[in-house]
């Protein structure tokens, strides 16, 4: 009786899949280290994340829920999400006391406009997503506006997905002309980041 029983809740522990039920539950797991999200550089005395938003989040921060959606609603988005990869790339000094990142590359308000300008128009010449032997530029390169509220700067980025079913580990190459940090790669192992525990919020 006790080798059928401990059978049984060996079989339902099999079976079982880790989901989420809220959205800080979420950005534990995937803020923890082994999960392969998020990939963390250094360079001088800066510090930088590049994390990796699955779509099931990026549905549920545009509709604030996905339980609720209907189901074809659901899919549909979920669908279109999936052909892209979505990133988020926070950069900012190991010590947050230097202060505003933006601010201290340079010497006066021309130069601080200039950069602005390169910022919001020239953002997609600095990345690129490197798969298979394949380079892509991404479709969408955004830094969000902190309003000074931050000491670093967050850049939001959307590469279409490769043709090419994916199976071997990508790459996201920074090439940096503004803080003088030059090249940095960010590579994630794609297995890990398409294992996505279910949402239930």
């Amino acid at each position: 009786m006790n080798k059928l029983l401990m059978f049984v809740l060996f079989l339902g522990c099999f079976s079982c899949k880790k989901s989420f039920n809220s959205e800080s539950e979420f950005y534990r797991w995937l803020n923890e280290g082994g999960n392969g999200f998020v990939v963390s550089k250094e360079a001088g005395v800066l510090k930088m994340e590049m994390k990796y938003l699955p779509p099931e989040y990026l549905v549920f921060k545009e509709f604030g829920s996905i339980q609720d959606l209907p189901s074809e609603r659901k899919d549909s988005l979920l669908g279109l999400y999936n052909n892209s990869l979505s990133f988020l790339l926070k950069i900012g000094y190991k010590d947050p006391e230097h202060g505003d990142l933006l601010k201290n590359a340079v010497e006066n308000y021309a130069e601080y406009s200039e950069m602005l300008m390169e910022l919001n128009f020239q953002l997609n010449d600095y990345f690129s997503l490197h798969f298979d032997g394949q380079k892509t530029s991404p479709v969408l390169a955004k830094m969000e506006d902190s309003y000074g509220l931050q000491p670093h700067r967050t850049i939001y980025l959307v590469f279409p997905k490769p043709e090419k079913s994916l199976s071997d580990d990508m790459k996201i190459v920074f090439t940096d002309y503004l803080f003088s940090t030059g090249i940095t790669k960010f590579s994630f192992d794609h297995n890990k980041i398409s294992d996505i525990p279910e949402f239930h919020f």
